[in-house]
């Protein structure tokens, strides 16, 4: 794998300061990785003279939120943070383990909770849900162990009925609403 031009980060701010330059009172949206990154991008093109007049810096949630927020307002909707989705993780995954204790140790079951098990948890809950995986449409079968996808599609389930059921939304139904 090659490394990465030199002049690549050139050709973006000289494209940059052309679109600002052309459309000088027009408002302009940059999306970026990250708001540091944009905002970096922004300073070397204004102290190479180009004025950044209606110029926005915008991560891909930030435009997401934008574009959904009428949307959520209107359904009375309130997105959940990551940190906000991890602790309802770990609510449902109690009432998960107690369940599973009473019937059999499962697979999950037997390992302790920490902060580390329940972001694994929600990662994977997180990566199913901006695959557009609704709860029902997990396979249990085709994991190694049956066990295992029956524990994570009940968490699944459960946190999508959390949801419903509080009014809240996540990331991955942000990008829903936006599109």
């Amino acid at each position: 794998m090659s490394s990465p031009s030199p002049e690549r980060p050139v050709l973006l701010i000289e494209a940059l300061a052309r679109v600002a330059r052309e459309e000088l009172l027009t408002e302009k949206w940059l999306l970026a990785p990250t708001h540091r990154v944009g905002h970096q991008w922004v300073d070397v093109m204004t102290r190479g003279g180009q004025p950044a007049i209606n110029l926005r810096v915008k991560t891909l949630k930030n435009m997401a939120l934008d574009l959904a927020g009428p949307e959520m307002v209107r359904q009375g909707l309130k997105l959940v943070s990551d940190q906000g989705a991890t602790i309802l993780v770990d609510g449902i995954w109690n009432r998960v383990k107690a369940a599973r204790e009473k019937q059999s140790s499962g697979y999950l079951a037997p390992l302790p909770v920490t902060e580390g098990f329940l972001a694994t948890l929600y990662g994977a809950i997180k990566a199913m849900r901006l695959a557009g995986l609704e709860p029902g449409q997990l396979q249990t079968g085709c994991f190694e162990v049956a066990e295992k996808g029956q524990e994570l599609a009940r968490v699944y389930a459960e946190y999508f009925q959390e949801l419903r059921v509080a009014k809240l939304i996540d990331y991955a139904e942000v990008l829903r609403l936006a599109g």
